[in-house]
This record gives structure tokens, sequence and C-alpha cells, in this order.
């Protein structure tokens, strides 16, 4: 009876351990996965923010190209906000109109986007 006592145990002890060994790697699989999404997510924030940067300059600098200007103008978009600088300079007939346009998140201000433009306008023929 004895060997047959001892036998049936070391199976039960044998699947505990196997149980716990399944544990251990399901748990470090989850553990991975979990990690693989919460940085994927980031990285989703991170690329949509940028491309709303990068929607948001284009815009700017269609705009200047099509009414050029002197100064400092300021658009809003979403959760980024576009800070267009422009100068001019007289060029023999018309004048050169050059433009910075400089993209930052709305709530930390760090530089997303920066974008140079340029345009000429010819003078009164």
């Amino acid at each position: 009876m004895a060997s047959t006592r001892r036998g049936t145990n070391q199976h039960g002890v044998a699947f505990l351990v196997e149980a716990l060994v399944l544990i251990v790697v399901l748990t470090s699989t989850l553990a991975v996965f979990a990690k693989l999404v919460a940085t994927s997510q980031r990285d989703a924030r991170t690329s949509a923010r940028t491309a709303s940067a990068i929607v948001l300059a284009t815009n700017v600098a269609e705009d200047f190209s099509a009414r050029p200007f002197e100064g400092t103008h300021t658009e809003s978009g979403q959760d980024v906000v576009a800070t267009c600088t422009a100068t001019s300079e007289p060029t023999g007939p018309g004048t050169m109109f050059r433009a910075t346009i400089t993209v930052a998140d709305a709530e930390s201000e760090a530089t997303l986007y920066t974008l140079e433009t340029a345009r000429y306008v010819g003078g009164e023929a």
C-alpha cells in the first residue's frame, strides 16, 4: 500500500509543479502583450498629434501663400497651436514674403512641427 500512495503523491506534486510553471508562463506572456498594447497606444497618440500638426501647418502655409502678410499670426487646431511669423523684403519689381510656421502642443508647448515657406508677389507692371 505504501508504494501506491507514494506514486500517487508524486503525481500530485508533479501536477502542481506543472500547473505553477504554466501559470508563470501565461502571466509572463500576458505581461508582454500588455506592454505591447500600451506602447502601441502611446505611439498611436503621438502619431495622431503629429499628423494634426502637419495638417494645421499645411493649412496655414496655404493661407499664407494665398494672402501673404507681415507679422505674426496664430491659429489653433485640435490640441495644437500654429504660430506663423512672416517677413517681407523688397526685391526688384516685387516683394518676397517669407514665413516660418511652428506648430506646438497646446498643453506642453513642445514644438511638434516646423515649416518654412515663401511667396513672391510681383509689382505692378
